[in-house]
């Protein structure tokens, strides 16, 4: 899918890479003070397809980044290349779109589908290590009750782990509401706090 354009383009502004370094997006790398602890507060948010000139204006991305995690508005300025996941519209319903699918979005977050039995939003306690689980170019398909893992687009030198589970999808409105929680550690693929 990679060179797909962004259906909202006229109100896109694509301006170059952009480097992000949120609050605490060093947090923790090279941390070697014991066990890295963290307060594990999901996020729920409503994101909007993308495709539709309507929800311009509304956020139709995630970023997973810690610091400055949470729905984002592609279309607002100063956002391009920081978001990792958007919502759009696809031939079989609403699907999940790693930023690199899109032209002129050069970070690469990778996103993947935990299909475990008995692996839960709350259960799940680390991401994959396997790095060829993960797609940066190809959508997934949004499916009511599955579970994901983003590996972040990449941060200074760090990537961060997030989790999240689709709650509900409207494919009439386009919507799609999940909720998330992220580990702030570089490179750490936690997705329980050890002190939890």
């Amino acid at each position: 899918m990679r060179g797909s354009n962004l259906r909202r383009t006229d109100a896109v502004v694509l301006l170059g890479a952009a480097a992000l370094l949120g609050a605490g997006a060093l947090a923790g790398c090279g941390n070697s003070m014991g066990p890295n602890t963290w307060l594990a507060i999901p996020d729920t948010a409503t994101l909007y397809s993308l495709s539709r000139t309507d929800y311009v204006g509304k956020p139709s991305a995630y970023d997973f980044t810690p610091g400055t995690n949470g729905p984002v508005v592609v279309e607002a300025p100063g956002y391009t290349n920081r978001w990792d996941i958007a919502i759009v519209a696809g031939a079989n319903g609403l699907e999940l779109a790693p930023a690199g699918t899109f032209e002129g979005v050069s970070a690469t977050p990778a996103l993947t589908r935990i299909t475990t039995a008995g692996d839960t939003f709350d259960n799940l306690a680390t991401a994959p290590s396997d790095s060829k689980l993960y797609t940066d170019s190809t959508r997934l398909p949004a499916v009511e009750g599955g579970l994901y893992v983003v590996r972040t687009r990449q941060v200074s030198t760090c990537v961060y782990y997030a989790k999240f589970e689709v709650l509900s999808i409207d494919q009439q409105a386009g919507t799609v509401r999940l909720v998330a929680m992220g580990d702030p550690y570089c490179n750490d693929r936690d997705l329980i706090s050890p002190g939890s």
